[in-house]
């Protein structure tokens, strides 16, 4: 479901130490899986994020020195939809996520400073200093939906824009499935909920404009194709 709310040498640095984070075999594995893996994911959604970034750039570009969050910014799949007249922070809390961000970020020639810790704790960002934070495939999994939200409103400043993408529920067949392998899914990716339901909790949050959400669905992705 997407949702429209509400330099010349790259790098990825850190704009603070690190929280006591997970530091397991499992993150590791999980931080090869998203650098490898994901490339036929990406692919199938590059028409939906090519629309909601040309709009965001947009925005951004109205504006005199824009400042980006990226929640669960990953390996950096979508700093090549943004420029380099943004300043970009990554919020990340795998650190072997770290080295495939900087590859990322040297290949497109961006500048990104991260910032370890997690969606729902964002304690290093000050409040209303973001002109749009991007969270895309990151409330899945979460571990409250509500608090993570709350947080980004925190950070946006009053006319900032929330723009994420998030797979949903499905129904059906698909819901089943959802439902059968949702255990092991959360188990392998970082605690990723297959069948997480997000239809009220942005109107519920009562923190954003909902009238930018749209549902889509996207061929040939099986159990994440809502």
């Amino acid at each position: 479901v997407p949702i429209a709310l509400k330099g010349s040498t790259a790098r990825a640095s850190q704009l603070s130490a690190p929280p006591q984070l997970k530091n397991s075999a499992l993150d590791r594995l999980f931080a090869e899986a998203m650098h490898t893996g994901m490339k036929d994911y990406e692919e199938r959604l590059l028409d939906i994020k090519s629309e909601l970034f040309t709009a965001a750039r947009g925005y951004l570009d109205s504006l005199p020195a824009p400042q980006v969050l990226e929640v669960g910014i990953g390996v950096g799949p979508n700093l090549r939809f943004l420029g380099s007249d943004v300043k970009i922070f990554g919020l990340e809390p795998n650190k072997y996520m770290i080295p495939y961000l900087e590859e990322e970020a040297a290949r497109v020639g961006l500048d990104v400073q991260v910032v370890h810790g997690v969606a729902e704790s964002m304690t290093t960002i000050p409040s209303e200093s973001m002109d749009m934070v991007v969270c895309t495939l990151v409330l899945c999994s979460v571990t409250d939906v509500s608090r993570a939200l709350q947080e980004m409103a925190r950070v946006l400043k009053p006319d900032g824009r929330l723009l994420i993408i998030e797979h949903v529920r499905g129904t059906g067949l698909t819901r089943l499935g959802q439902r059968a392998f949702s255990p092991l899914q959360q188990l392998l990716a970082d605690g990723c909920h297959l069948d997480r339901d997000f239809t009220d909790v942005p109107a519920a949050s009562r923190l954003f404009d909902v009238s930018g959400i749209r549902a889509v669905q996207v061929p040939g992705l099986g159990l994440l194709s809502d």
